[in-house]
């Protein structure tokens, strides 16, 4: 009674261990960062948004917002950061530690890009390409920025070492610190010394943690600017000795006019006579 329980759990394992491979293999990268609005689109047509730690598959495609930024990096090491009004579409990655298998090609549809090869670019510098409305990347090292102007043209700038840039003219090599500019599949890429705008994502910390500090659970601690309050200055009181002072006022009420004599002891603050002394005078109090 034991031996068809056993054979079915046996054909089920052997199922799982078929389907397992392929889960681990479909996954190409992880989203390090992102900020905006940043979304994938499925092989299916399916459109999720992109958090920080979320998947990214084989066939899927990542567009970027106005506001929206995206870093990647993928299961061999490489890294790309996406810039705002951006679509980055990976059409065939394999990542099997196979130079024969393994494969990084992806396309740049809009938008710019910074990229750093993994271990595919190293393993098979043919089998990593990035493809464009008007031109090919091939890398031959190992980091590279691109991005469409305005007009419809793309600059490319190698920053690490050598690329090659093909289109139907032909193919130009570029060392680190060259850029070009391609206008069109057809004619050949223009040496420039104008780069791509692309940016490095921001790195700063999440806004609620600061000084990598804990509570005492052990979980990051919020750490909130204390108000600063402005205390209202006391009036700054100044006493005079011996000076005279000729004023009009309200005494007892009535309209008074003040004359001090020698000797007289007065207190002003903010121009404003607070007390007074005098020997020679009737009026020990003085008030506006």
């Amino acid at each position: 009674m034991k031996h068809p329980f056993q054979l079915k759990n046996a054909a089920l394992l052997m199922v799982l261990a078929v389907a397992w491979p392929l889960q681990v293999q479909a996954l190409a990268g992880i989203a390090q960062f992102t900020a905006g609005e940043v979304n994938v689109r499925q092989a299916d047509g399916r459109i999720t948004a992109l958090a920080k730690g979320g998947n990214i598959d084989s066939g899927h495609a990542i567009v970027t917002g106005g506001d929206g930024r995206a870093q990647v990096r993928f299961t061999d090491g490489g890294l790309v950061s996406l810039q705002p009004n951006t679509e980055f579409r990976i059409a065939s990655y394999v990542d099997q530690n196979n130079p024969r298998e393994d494969r990084f090609l992806v396309d740049l549809l809009r938008g710019s890009m910074r990229a750093i090869t993994g271990l595919i670019g190293k393993r098979n510098r043919d089998n990593y390409k990035l493809t464009t409305t008007t031109a090919t990347i091939g890398i031959r090292g190992s980091g590279f920025k691109v991005g469409y102007n305005p007009d419809g043209s793309l600059g490319i700038t190698s920053e690490l070492d050598k690329i090659e840039v093909c289109n139907q003219s032909g193919c130009i090599g570029l060392v680190a610190g060259e850029s070009v500019k391609v206008l069109d599949n057809v004619t050949p890429p223009v040496r420039t010394s104008e780069q791509p705008k692309v940016a490095t994502p921001d790195t700063r910390k999440e806004p609620v943690v600061a000084g990598d500090k804990v509570d005492d659970a052990g979980k990051a601690k919020i750490v909130t600017e204390k108000a600063t309050t402005t205390a209202t200055p006391l009036p700054v009181e100044r006493t005079f000795t011996d000076i005279k002072v000729a004023a009009v006022g309200v005494y007892s009420g009535s309209p008074h006019t003040l004359s001090t004599g020698a000797g007289a002891t007065t207190v002003f603050s903010d121009n404003k006579l607070l007390k007074l002394q005098d020997t020679s005078a009737n009026t020990p109090k003085w008030s506006e």
